[in-house]
């Protein structure tokens, strides 16, 4: 295309071309010959080759919007996940900070229940020793009395029956 609508353009181009691969650096006559005259190419051909062209450049187009679209939606899931994350991870930090709590309060409170359990066992063996001096010294106040009691006993019948027979 470029050829058939701007020849000096298109000779330039081939010289240029022929410079970097070092070739012949002037253009020839019968390279100016071969080239085919403006008035030579078909006017359907072009406008066809100009048409497919136009389509080609109007498809990349679509989907080059399209892929930005997509683009652009794939950076704001990312924008939304990465907020996911971030509060997810404080989220952790939160528990993480309660569960040390907790576990601090746990080793507290076995510590609190590890010295009742001492305390109330000295507490059953110290009323178990109560309740063996108060049977000892429940036994020794009933041998003690038991025997002024019985006469005392015999005391106040043997002046009852005097008594009656006074």
């Amino acid at each position: 295309m470029v050829r058939c609508l701007m020849p000096e353009a298109y000779d330039l181009y081939e010289h240029l071309r022929r410079q970097a691969i070092g070739g012949a650096d002037v253009p020839t006559r019968d390279a100016q010959a071969a080239r085919p005259a403006a008035d030579q190419v078909d006017p359907a051909a072009l406008a066809r080759y100009t048409i497919e062209e136009w389509a080609r450049a109007s498809r990349a187009t679509v989907r080059e919007r399209k892929l930005l679209a997509e683009v652009s939606a794939a950076a704001e899931r990312e924008a939304r996940l990465t907020a996911g994350v971030a509060a997810a991870t404080a989220d952790r930090d939160r528990l993480a900070a309660q569960l040390a709590t907790t576990a601090g309060e746990h080793q507290r409170l076995a510590r609190t229940l590890e010295h009742g359990e001492r305390e109330m066992d000295w507490l059953v063996h110290e009323r178990q020793q109560l309740n063996a001096e108060s049977e000892r010294l429940a036994l020794a106040l009933a041998e003690a009395t038991s025997g002024p009691l019985h006469r005392l006993a015999g005391w106040f019948q043997g002046r009852s029956s005097t008594g009656r027979a006074a």
